[in-house]
Parts: C-alpha cells; sequence; structure tokens
C-alpha cells in the first residue's frame, strides 16, 4: 500500500531528478548586459593600449621619439576601433545611455586626431605642433575618463536601466516565491482529524502542489542570481526554461485535480459514526443481520418422519405417536 509519506518521498525525488534534467534539456544561454558588455569590452581593450603607451610617460625626448615610433601603429589602430565601438554602440542605444555613448565615442575621435597630429608632428620635425598634439592628446584621455566615470556612476545608481531583463527576473522570481507561499499556506490550514480519510487526501494533494511550485521558484531563482552574476562578472548566463514553464504548468494541472477530488469527495454521502452501516435487507455475504433489523430465521427443523419432543421426553413416529408399542 502507498502511504501518504511514500508518494511524497516519490515526488521530492523525481523533483530531484526533472530540475537538473529540465537544466540540460531547456538551457537557454545568453550574454548578460548587450550594451554595458559592449562598452565594458571596448573600454577594456582600450585601457590596455594606453596602459602599454610608455611614451606617455617619457623622461627625454629622446625616449619620447623613440618609444612614440614603436607603439603608434598598435595604439592608433587601438583607439580608431574603439571610436567605432563606441558609435556602434550610441546607433543602437537610447536615451541616457546613447549619450554616454556618443561621449566615449567623441573623447576616443580626438585621441585618434591628436595621435595621427603628433606623427605628422615628427614627421615634419615641428616642435610646436608636437607640443600642442601632445597636450591636445592628454586633454582627450582626460575627457574620456571623465566620461567613463559618469557612465559607471549612472549604471551604478541605474542597474535595471541597461538591464530590463533583470526585473523581469526579480519579479518572476518574486511570483514564484508569493505563489509557493500561498501553497505552503494553503497545506498548513488543511485539517486531517484521525480516521478521517477524506480530509488526509485532500491535505496530502495540497502538499503535492507545494511541492510542485517549489520548480518554478527554483528555476526563476537560479536564473536571477546567475544573471545579476553575469553582469558583474561579464560571462554568458543560463535561463532555466524547463524548471519555470513545466513547473507552472504542473502546478495548474495539481490544481484542476485538487479541484476534481474535491468535488467527487464532497459528493459521497458522508460516513456515519459507528463503524460501517448494514443495510435492509443484508447484502449477500453479511447474514446474519444485525439483531432488530428483521426477524432471525426460524431454527432448523428435524427431519421428516422421525422426531424429538422437547415436552414430552421421548422420540415420536410420523404421525407424532410412539416409535413402538412399548413407548421407547
Amino acid at each position: 500500500m502507498v502511504t501518504t509519506r511514500m508518494r511524497v518521498f516519490l515526488v521530492a525525488l523525481v523533483g530531484v531528478l526533472v530540475l537538473p534534467l529540465s537544466v540540460i534539456l531547456f538551457p537557454a544561454a545568453a550574454r548578460a548586459g548587450d550594451t554595458e558588455q559592449q562598452i565594458h569590452d571596448i573600454d577594456a581593450q582600450l585601457g590596455d593600449a594606453i596602459t602599454s603607451a610608455t611614451f606617455i610617460q617619457a623622461g627625454s625626448v629622446d625616449d619620447f621619439l623613440t618609444q612614440f615610433q614603436a607603439q603608434y601603429p598598435p595604439l592608433a589602430q587601438a583607439v580608431k576601433q574603439a571610436a567605432s565601438g563606441y558609435q556602434g554602440v550610441a546607433a543602437s542605444a537610447t536615451g541616457q545611455l546613447k549619450t554616454y555613448a556618443d561621449q566615449l565615442a567623441q573623447a576616443t575621435n580626438d585621441m585618434s586626431s591628436q595621435l595621427d597630429g603628433m606623427a605628422a608632428a615628427i614627421s615634419a620635425q615641428s616642435s610646436d605642433q608636437l607640443q600642442s598634439s601632445f597636450t591636445g592628446f592628454q586633454g582627450a584621455v582626460h575627457q574620456y575618463l571623465s566620461a567613463a566615470g559618469a557612465y559607471n556612476t549612472y549604471i551604478k545608481a541605474n542597474p535595471s536601466i541597461d538591464h530590463p531583463l533583470l526585473t523581469v527576473y526579480l519579479a518572476l522570481f518574486i511570483a514564484s516565491l508569493v505563489l509557493t507561499a500561498g501553497a505552503l499556506a494553503f497545506w498548513l490550514m488543511a485539517k486531517a482529524p484521525p480516521g478521517d480519510l477524506a480530509a488526509d487526501r485532500i491535505k496530502a494533494l495540497r502538499l503535492r502542489i507545494v511541492l510542485v511550485s517549489l520548480f518554478p521558484v527554483a528555476g526563476s531563482g537560479i536564473t536571477y542570481f546567475w544573471y545579476r552574476h553575469a553582469l558583474t562578472s561579464g560571462g554568458h548566463y543560463v535561463v532555466l526554461y524547463g524548471p519555470v514553464a513545466l513547473g507552472f504548468i504542473a502546478f495548474l494541472a495539481w490544481i484542476g485535480r485538487y479541484r476534481t477530488t474535491v468535488a467527487r469527495l464532497r459528493a459521497q454521502p458522508p460516513a456515519l459514526a459507528g463503524g460501517p452501516q448494514f443495510q435492509y435487507p443484508a447484502p449477500p455475504g453479511q447474514y446474519p443481520a444485525p439483531p432488530g433489523q428483521y426477524p432471525a430465521p426460524p431454527p432448523p427443523s428435524a427431519p421428516s418422519g422421525y422426531g424429538f419432543n422437547p415436552y414430552s421426553g421421548r422420540s415420536e413416529g410420523p404421525g407424532g405417536g410412539p416409535s413402538n408399542p412399548e413407548g421407547r
């Protein structure tokens, strides 16, 4: 006989097996923060290129000229790529994000122009032009750093602006928690007196609804926190469509089954106290019936022809007379 505890264990076991299976069968990998991630990648590449430009802090003119000639080609290419990347981001962004992308694109364009000016000044051997271009390059770098700092402050203060999915995953996670909390309260309110099989059945169904509601909570919770981690550290995250979708479908299915079962139990006549009741006439296989419901069957009669008269104390013949002439 399958008990309620065994059913609960089987449901929990299926949950443990289905959750990782759903992760495998229904994954949806995505990159966290498209716009911010693009800006982050462009800034990282440009930062590495500027850090490698040691000519900026050269101690002498000769060192400056030597280092600049070696470092100018890769630095100029990195700055141009950054400017092109920021322009692409600005073209697809909207609102305040577009404003910051435009500022970053303008600063990198200025850096590229000043680098080309320094290269031209060195070719022309014009110290005045070189000094002017170098000063302009430093100003463009400071302009870029200022725009990047303002952008970072804005993103930290408004994390959902660039990440609308963060709000979606959080809302889904909260909705799943509310659903589970309601199912748990619904189960705790169930009363199952000892011996009441119908109430015990109803409470077991409510517990199954609670267990099924944990699937959307697990799927949406893992997705939300994984996405938040991907926003800060970069990389990809996985949307667990399987546990969420299957969990909600199973939850609705168990709600329907619960309502059907409760309606069927309420349609049955209530059992009377005192155990099983007999009917009149009693069904086959339940004889003898309880005393007082109908007359008891007569006692078995003696065989035809001979019998014993309890009033005479002797045997009688077929007509009620003595069985032999002597009366014995």
